[in-house]
């Protein structure tokens, strides 16, 4: 009676060793990490994956469908519009300066075109910001220019016919003026539709 008392104890035992040692082949158990390691070698096993199947984004603005110089153009336009309005700021002037900084989208080629089409004015032209003219002492009493300065603050495309720009020609701090101008396409031909000035300082 004692043997089969024995017996059974030790089959107990050996059952609870053979269920204890299916439970540790679990396949999902990877030996050696804790549950956080565990979380850590599933997502760089992902990770891997994502790279063999990934294909790259293409992130660049499509380029606009405009014809080669159309920036230039209508900058040109805006400009020459902006010259005549309070045309008391033109007086005994110099040169004209053109920031060219504020000339978004405008090629190397559109800048030089611009700059040609504003000596129609009989004084020199050049390609200066405010900041470039008080460095080279073009500046007088630190806010006053022998010539103008000519800035673009905003270019709105509004249709395929119509764009409104806002400039401004500067003299002084008490001698500046805020265009708005509107061109309209033409028979294909880009024109100035009106100017207005928008703020006086």
């Amino acid at each position: 009676m004692r043997q089969k008392k024995i017996l059974l104890l030790v089959m107990s035992i050996l059952l609870v060793l053979v269920l204890t040692g299916c439970n540790s082949d679990n396949p999902e158990n990877k030996i050696g990490l804790n549950p956080d390691q565990q979380l850590t070698a599933n997502n760089s096993d992902q990770e891997d994956n994502d790279s063999e199947n990934n294909v790259e984004k293409d992130t660049t603005e499509p380029a606009g469908e405009h014809e080669s110089g159309f920036f230039g153009k209508i900058y040109s336009i805006a400009l020459d519009a902006i010259m005549p309005v309070e045309d008391s700021l033109n007086e005994n002037m110099t040169y004209i300066a053109v920031d060219t900084n504020t000339l978004d989208d405008a090629t190397d080629e559109d800048i030089a075109n611009i700059i040609n089409d504003l000596t129609k004015y009989n004084v020199e032209v050049i390609e200066a910001s405010f900041d470039t003219l008080k460095s080279e002492d073009m500046v007088k009493d630190g806010a006053s220019l022998d010539g103008v300065l000519l800035k673009i603050s905003s270019v709105k495309i509004i249709s395929e016919d119509k764009i409104e720009i806002i400039g401004s020609k500067y003299r002084s701090g008490t001698a500046a003026i805020g265009v708005k101008c509107v061109l309209i396409n033409a028979a294909g031909e880009w024109i100035i539709g009106s100017s207005e000035i928008i703020w006086v300082s």
